[in-house]
């Protein structure tokens, strides 16, 4: 008494003709390849008060495909009608009328089909099977049902009425489920070759219908897989001698995956066993069929020759390193007859790197002890570089790729092939060279280069000739960098009077060639350089106030006075240490003998040497004197303490100034041969190479040698950038627990461009057009002073409207400092509005001071283009009361 979903549809059809039908149809997407068979009940019944239908004047239709017109099998069946007042099943449901077939016998009859010579896939081809009729049209497959049909006809050659009818079709579905299942399994070997190396072996296979426990049976697998790697790791080198100290790291691997699809990938409801078992030219169904990835692998790694020497010299073997790589990946798939992809990689480095060497040529020379010959006793240089090195990498990939193509006649064709290649030469350059311990280089630049090859297969001797010809000039250069930096401490610790200042400045160059497209080399080449100059220093206010003995002891001094139950325990701790400081004194000079103690009884070299030994230990007992005065603890009041602390209140002081110059020039026709330039042309010079800046006399000098393109198609804009920065950052301490943090910073940046261009194409007719220039600034300030002003709903500040009036002033005063505008006709000087000429309302010199003045109460007359500050205060008045 099971309830089961019975989904049935019912067609009420009206006087159909002889030779037509009336059908409905469904859209899905479903592979009935995991089924069996396929099932259906079917009703068909006259119409009241129409003309009585009599067995088989009906056909029943259905259709099952990729569409319902070209690609689709079709089954037939003669319709027996149930008369009225049938109670049985078999009478309502004739067994007669049933769809119930396996669906195999779909795909044989498209195979028997496909094995007519005569027979074509735009026509439909039927066989009558007992009283039904199964057809195939197309090159339809069972794994994807994209449209089910079903349908009435009234078939030619029966009777010639109008047919009325009603038809129901009940229970679609789909049984016989293939259930078989699959295994996998997987194994792995390991061998060690003694100290040589190791080896590995493993592979892993499944078959037909594996799957996860949670995969449904239509989602497991289809193929058959087969996948294996061999992989060894060896060291070469020790199976040469060692005192010969060579390394040769191995490593080669083969990977090879092998699926056998269940389904022949072109009759996707054919199995591929049965089309090869019945093929003739076996080997090519079984090419076209599987899908087969092999990945070969064979790499040296870091080979070195020679063993370590005590001492690193420029000359040493061991320096040098190589690699090289070798991987050649082949496949074939159904829709991919070839692609294969070699590809080489060679790669030699030479290292050179020692630790530095310093020459300090005045260490022995000078004697004297004093700090303010530290400068030059610390003088020193060093005559070779910490680094030098220089690789080479050289890339080569070779691919051939040739599709397949399925005609509708099952033909596979073969296409040109397509060659996915290139060949790459690149060089790499390093130089590390601190010339003394305060100054520093280091220098970095790369070489891109490509060699061209000939179109298509290498395989004529003109072509080898051309490839070898190109790979042993170098390649073609394509893009070209290099840094260079430059960076120099001041020296300014060697001096007791700056050595609370550290100072450091870099500068920075930047290079860059960039070679024009093949496709357009008439367009010319790209240049671009930069230069950066940066400072920084650190100012330690606290290390300078401690050579002052007052303010070196202000922190003691507030420490030993800040509790006044203290107080006499101090004075008296005060008194007693100098009175030992006072004993200290008289006990350090008497340990001093007299000069004619030390000298008596001896002569010459021994005299001399005892008298310098005495005078440098007098010496030593004086600095030490000095030292125990300038350490004897002071006695000051609180006003003392107060201002000393008042005076001392900048601690630390931070400043970074840097300016960045960019430039960007097109169409430069020359190339670049070592250094960023060609030393046969000398351009375009060692100056621009390390950051000089091009002018407008530049451009028209390189137009002149005719190192600039002269296309008249040529528009790309010749680019230069400015960008100044400068940070300040000061720490203050006016109290003890209140620091104060100030911070200043200004920016300003300009970027302008032009189209420098031959208009006439002939080299005589360079212009510069279309200038522009354009910038931004910006500056940190404090508005305090009206940071609070009242303002009022749909009125304008009167801060405001000072900032508007102060726009004239400004405009006036900045004009004032431009010779050019001096120079002008006073009828020019002035627009009818006031303001200077150059210097309208909205330029940014007038708009700027003029906005700072009024917003900070100043007067626009004197204010000047300079940030104040932004300050940051912080304080913990907690931190000397104890728990």
């Amino acid at each position: 008494n099971l309830l089961k979903n019975e989904q049935s549809m019912s067609l009420l059809i009206n006087d159909l003709r002889e030779g037509d039908a009336r059908a409905v149809f469904k859209t899905l997407n479903m592979d009935f390849r995991q089924y069996g068979r396929l099932n259906m009940f079917i009703h068909a019944e006259s119409v009241q008060g129409a003309r009585p239908l009599n067995n088989g004047d009906l056909n029943a239709v259905i259709r099952i495909g990729q569409d319902y017109l070209n690609n689709y099998y079709e089954v037939k069946i003669p319709l027996r009608v149930t008369p009225f007042g049938a109670t049985t099943d078999t009478a309502i449901w004739p067994l007669s009328n049933n769809l119930d077939f396996s669906l195999q016998d779909l795909v044989n009859l498209k195979l028997r089909r496909n094995n007519i010579p005569s027979a074509s896939l735009t026509t439909i081809y039927r066989e009558r099977i007992g009283n039904r009729t199964f057809s195939v049209m197309g090159n339809p497959n069972l794994a994807e049902v994209r449209v089910f049909l079903v349908g009435v006809e009234n078939a030619l050659g029966g009777t010639t009425a109008e047919l009325s009818t009603e038809v129901w079709f009940n229970e679609l579905r789909l049984s016989a489920l293939d259930e078989e299942g699959g295994y996998a399994a997987l194994g792995r070997v390991d061998f060690q070759l003694a100290d040589l190396g190791t080896l590995s072996v493993s592979a892993n296979t499944y078959t037909k219908g594996f799957g996860a426990i949670e995969q449904r049976v239509n989602e497991r697998a289809r193929d058959n897989m087969l996948q294996y790697d061999i992989a060894t790791q060896l060291d070469l080198g020790k199976l040469t001698p060692r005192k010969a100290g060579i390394t040769i790291p191995v490593y080669f691997s083969l990977n090879k995956t092998i699926k056998t699809p269940e389904y022949d990938p072109y009759d996707q409801d054919v199995k591929y066993k049965d089309k090869f078992n019945a093929a003739r030219n076996k080997d090519s169904v079984r090419k076209a069929a599987i899908d087969q990835t092999t990945i070969t692998t064979i790499n040296f790694t870091n080979v070195r020759f020679g063993q370590a020497a005590r001492k690193n010299r420029i000359w040493n073997l061991k320096n040098f390193d190589f690699s090289y790589s070798y991987i050649k990946t082949s496949s074939s798939t159904p829709i991919v007859d070839r692609n294969d992809i070699i590809r080489h990689r060679f790669g030699m480095g030479y290292t050179f790197n020692r630790q530095n060497k310093f020459i300090e040529p005045f260490k022995k020379i000078i004697k004297n002890n004093s700090i303010w010959l530290n400068w030059i006793k610390d003088f020193n240089f060093n005559l070779t570089p910490a680094l030098l090195g220089f690789r080479v990498d050289i890339n080569r990939q070779f691919g051939q790729y040739i599709p397949r193509i399925v005609s509708f006649d099952g033909k596979i064709e073969r296409v040109d092939t397509t060659y996915d290649k290139y060949f790459n030469f690149d060089r790499f350059y390093n130089l590390r060279w601190d010339l003394s311990r305060s100054l520093n280089l280091d220098f970095t630049a790369s070489n891109m280069a490509r060699v061209d090859e000939p179109f298509g297969a290498i395989n004529t001797r003109e072509k080898k000739d051309s490839l070898r010809k190109n790979f042993f000039a170098g390649g073609r250069n394509i893009d070209y960098k290099q840094k260079a930096v430059v960076s120099y401490n001041f020296p300014l610790g060697k001096l007791p009077l700056t050595d609370w200042i550290t100072a450091r400045y870099n500068y920075t160059t930047n290079y860059n060639w960039i070679a024009a497209s093949l496709l357009a080399r008439n367009l010319g080449n790209f240049l671009e350089n930069g230069q950066e100059n940066s400072l920084n220093a650190e100012l330690d206010f606290g290390r300078l106030y401690n050579k002052v003995r007052f303010f070196s002891q202000l922190d003691n001094a507030s420490n030993s006075n800040g509790n006044s139950s203290n107080v006499q325990k101090g004075n008296t701790s005060q008194a007693q240490l100098s009175k030992n400081q006072k004993t200290s004194k008289q006990s350090s000079l008497s340990t001093l003998p007299p000069r004619e103690e030390v000298i008596k009884g001896k002569k010459g070299k021994a005299k001399r040497e005892a008298l310098r030994q005495w005078r440098a230990q007098k010496r030593n007992l004086r600095i030490q004197e000095r030292q125990q005065r300038f350490n004897e603890p002071m006695d000051m009041g609180g006003v003392a303490r107060a201002t000393g602390r008042l005076v001392t209140m900048l601690k630390r002081v931070s400043i970074n100034y840097s300016e960045n110059y960019r430039s960007r020039v097109p169409g430069y026709m020359d190339s670049t041969r070592a250094l960023g330039q060609n030393f046969a042309s000398m351009q375009p010079g060692l100056d621009y190479v390390f950051g000089r800046q091009p002018n407008r006399a530049w451009l028209d000098d390189k137009a002149r040698r005719g190192l600039i393109t002269r296309d008249s198609t040529f528009n790309v804009l010749y680019r230069q950038n400015f960008e100044q920065r400068l940070s300040i950052t000061a720490q203050i301490e006016p109290i003890r627990e209140l620091t104060i943090d100030l911070n200043i910073d200004k920016s300003f940046n300009k970027e302008y461009t032009q189209l420098f261009k031959d208009t006439t194409g002939t080299g005589n007719n360079f212009a510069h057009l279309s200038p522009y220039a354009g910038g931004g600034f910006s500056v940190s300030y404090i508005s305090f002073r009206t940071l609070f002003e009242p303002t009022r709903a749909g009125t304008v500040s009167e801060t405001f409207k000072q900032f508007q009036n102060n726009r004239i002033i400004v405009s006036r005063r900045v004009a004032e400092t431009n010779p050019y505008w001096q120079s002008l006709p006073a009828a020019q000087k002035f627009t009818p509005d006031g303001y200077a000429t150059g210097y309208g309302r909205y330029a940014q010199d007038v708009l700027i001071p003029a906005f700072i003045a009024a917003y900070q109460k100043q007067d626009a007359g004197t204010v000047p283009l300079i940030n104040q500050n932004n300050s940051k205060i912080s304080t913990n008045p907690f931190s000397g009361i104890k728990a």
